[in-house]
């Protein structure tokens, strides 16, 4: 499956009135493939991502991607203040280890970006946390919808 076909690359454009002098931050951007299809779309600006892996933006800059990659924590991203008219979160946060950093995270995606899209790992009902649970094995920062939107508080959205 395409990143396109889970990403409504329209509906992104639309929603956040991106145009061709706009400007997206992926973070958690693992290899680059969001930042390189954003890059080749001629509806919109430049793109780049940050990644905490040296070892996935290595990979991806071998696959020649069509961007700039940064290695960076999200709890202190690099770049100024209101940088980007979207900053772009999939499925990064509950890589963190703890709740404050999450909220540091959440701060930092803040006070980069113009407007946000985040998506979190949260569940409502405890059948919904047991998929996560065998999904993500290795996170520590998914939590219940309630507790998320405190967090989320928390950060300032």
């Amino acid at each position: 499956m395409e990143l396109e076909d889970i990403i409504n690359f329209d509906k992104l454009i639309t929603n956040y009135g991106l145009a061709i002098d706009s400007s997206l931050l992926d973070v958690g951007c693992a290899k680059g493939y969001l930042v390189n299809d954003f890059n080749l779309n001629p509806n919109v600006g430049k793109a780049v991502g940050v990644d905490i892996s040296a070892y996935a933006l290595i990979c991806g800059t071998r696959e020649n991607i069509n961007g700039t990659l940064f290695c960076s924590n999200a709890t202190n991203l690099p770049f100024h203040d209101n940088s980007f008219d979207l900053v772009f979160c999939k499925d990064t946060l509950h890589n963190l280890l703890t709740e404050d950093e999450v909220v540091k995270a959440l701060a930092e995606l803040q006070r980069v970006a113009k407007n946000a899209w985040v998506r979190v790992g949260a569940y409502n009902t405890l059948e919904q946390k047991e998929v996560i649970d065998k999904w993500a094995t290795f996170a520590t920062c998914y939590f219940h919808t309630d507790k998320w939107a405190k967090l989320f508080e928390r950060a300032g959205f």
